[in-house]
């Protein structure tokens, strides 16, 4: 009972508050972090550090995001066999920051999660 009467509580003073031409603060999801993100200057793939840094997103589309998690926003969704150049990786190799170079998206900068690209030329 004491739960429902702080929320109640809480209702009211914020009515009141947007009424009195006040505003209300969300939180908003975690910010873009672009390459300062990166944890390794290195991309690895199936085992190995690559060369080449050229990827491909695979069959499905695969999100692409503003820094390396499902916590930071969605910049758009890549089509299946979008070309991406990758420059560096966080949280374990498990995402991988780069431009798109082909697509819609193409010329912006992203994160994708490494185990949706294939490797590519």
């Amino acid at each position: 009972m004491p739960n429902m009467l702080a929320r109640r509580a809480a209702a009211v003073a914020l009515s009141a508050g947007l009424l009195a031409g006040g505003s209300v603060a969300l939180a908003a999801p975690a910010s873009a972090v672009g390459s300062s993100g990166c944890t390794s200057s290195k991309v690895y793939k199936n085992g190995y550090y690559l060369n080449s840094n050229h990827a491909l997103t695979q069959a499905n589309p695969l999100k692409f995001r503003s820094g390396p998690g499902t916590s930071y926003a969605a910049k758009g969704l890549l089509s299946p066999w979008t070309k991406i150049h990758l420059t560096c990786s966080a949280k374990n190799y498990n995402w991988s920051y780069g431009k798109v170079e082909s697509g819609a998206h193409k010329g912006e900068w992203g994160w994708v999660y490494s185990w949706e690209t294939s490797l590519g030329k």
